[in-house]
């Protein structure tokens, strides 16, 4: 009988430059690798053909076989289903009741656990769903080690001199930047990865390894690569390109690595300083609003400015179901809806257009649009969701003003000269807009001065 230490992989499918698993192994007791398909989050997922959890499958996959390639162990991951807390106290519950001849270099074999390490995160559900399971551990004598990984520099790294968070994004990466240049070595620095033959425990036969998608609930379907490799030409040419989405290589698609952990921000953060400084202010926009649903939780629900929860929206469902299908007569409107719902993924450009369209043009309040965005997209984070709807909706922290209304018919021309990208997603000749844009601004500028007048 031993006792082991746990890592449990969350934003961090991965083994290269993985600070928990690094943690986990520097005591020198062997480690169980742990992934929880969590239930509260799984269970509110509108469709049983959800591409987020095919994606997470094939990472799980892909790691599963990784640690194989390094330890000669067929199956070395642990997959458990449930409610994070449950399946801890199931797993807890279940050591060292195996007997069998097969024990001794299992699970079954294990007398306690010495420690829980995981990446830490930083919004709102993750830190009641970690401070429930620390509870539970802590009943039993076990740490449960929150290691910062998914970000360069934490929320609690970057502050004014008073100790206060930021909230506008300029002078938060004015300091990210002096912070990063002043410890480069180190907050870039790889986790180390040791030889893991015989650190790693496998799996016992009564415990799975990685279910198949219909063992949770779930329906196989169609989704990226769960390996991210740099394509250096889109890099050095991303500030040219990023805002035309007609180029299909105009932007690196490396959001759903970023936000399940197929690929460290660490690696990603070293080759942007090398080649694209544009680039690298995308990760620091992530890092920023991170740090925002992190100090401002209330903004995960309401609006940053709370004065903007005071607007009257209209919200007519019969103008938000034609969004949602891309119906709305506006092309570059239309195509980005429909490119989301198809593929799970929409250009950046063209979500801030959308966004636009809704809150200013329906005058439909912003969570109607964030929800349904997170119903679809294949890089959906929570903080960067949020944050760039309130942007979109000028409720936000440094937000768009709200006089600030995007014209999509003006965007189409800038962004989408010859159409391409149009045609690609509504060939079909297009219907009468079902509102007027003037019409449209004017009203969205009236109905946000009557709520903001006070």
């Amino acid at each position: 009988m031993e006792r082991v230490n746990i890592v449990w992989f969350r934003r961090d499918i991965r083994l290269k430059d993985n600070r928990a698993l690094e943690a986990a192994l520097a005591g020198g007791l062997r480690v169980l690798p742990l992934f929880i398909f969590d239930t509260v989050i799984l269970d509110q997922l509108p469709s049983r053909e959800d591409k987020r959890v095919s994606f997470i499958h094939k990472a799980l996959t892909n790691l599963n076989s990784d640690i194989s390639a390094l330890t000669g162990i067929k199956d070395s991951l642990l997959c458990l289903h449930g409610r994070p807390a449950e399946a801890f106290e199931l797993l807890l519950n279940s050591l060292g009741t195996d007997n069998s001849d097969n024990s001794a270099n299992s699970v079954n074999s294990v007398n306690s656990i010495a420690g829980v390490y995981c990446g830490d995160d930083y919004e709102p559900y993750a830190l009641e769903r970690d401070k429930e399971v620390a509870a539970l551990l802590q009943a039993k004598g076990i740490g449960l080690h929150k290691i910062k990984d998914h970000v360069i520099l934490s929320p609690r790294e970057v502050l004014k001199t008073d100790g206060n968070p930021y909230t506008i994004y300029t002078p938060y990466s004015k300091l990210w930047r002096a912070t990063l240049a002043g410890d480069r070595e180190n907050l870039l620095k790889s986790a180390s990865l040791p030889a893991l033959a015989g650190r790693i425990l496998p799996a016992a036969e009564n415990f799975n390894s990685i279910p198949g998608l219909a063992d949770i609930g779930f329906n196989e379907c169609e989704s990226p690569d769960a390996r991210w490799s740099p394509d250096f030409s889109i890099i050095d040419n991303y500030g040219k390109t990023r805002d035309y989405p007609a180029i299909e290589n105009g932007t690196t698609g490396i959001g759903v690595h970023l936000r399940f952990g197929t690929v460290s921000v660490r690696e990603v953060a070293a080759i942007a300083l090398e080649h694209n400084d544009t680039w690298l202010g995308e990760i620091i926009w992530r890092e920023f609003f991170q740090q925002i649903i992190f100090n401002f939780p209330h903004s995960a629900t309401s609006s940053f400015k709370r004065q903007y929860d005071l607007i009257e929206w209209r919200n007519d469902e019969t103008e938000i179901e034609r969004w949602m299908a891309g119906e709305t007569g506006y092309p570059l409107v239309d195509a980005g809806m429909r490119e989301l719902n198809t593929t799970g993924h929409m250009h950046n450009r063209v979500r801030m257009v959308v966004a636009s369209f809704l809150t200013k043009h329906l005058l439909v309040d912003w969570r109607i649009g964030e929800a349904y965005f997170a119903s679809k997209l294949l890089d959906y984070d929570l903080a960067s969701n949020v944050g760039n709807w309130q942007w979109a909706a000028g409720s936000g922290c440094d937000a768009a003003p709200y006089f600030r209304v995007f014209n999509p018919t003006e965007q189409a021309r800038k962004f989408d000269p010859a159409g391409r990208y149009i045609t690609r997603w509504v060939p079909e000749l297009q219907s009468k807009p079902m509102v007027d844009h003037k019409f449209a601004r004017d009203r969205a500028l009236a109905t946000y001065a009557r709520a903001l007048k006070g």
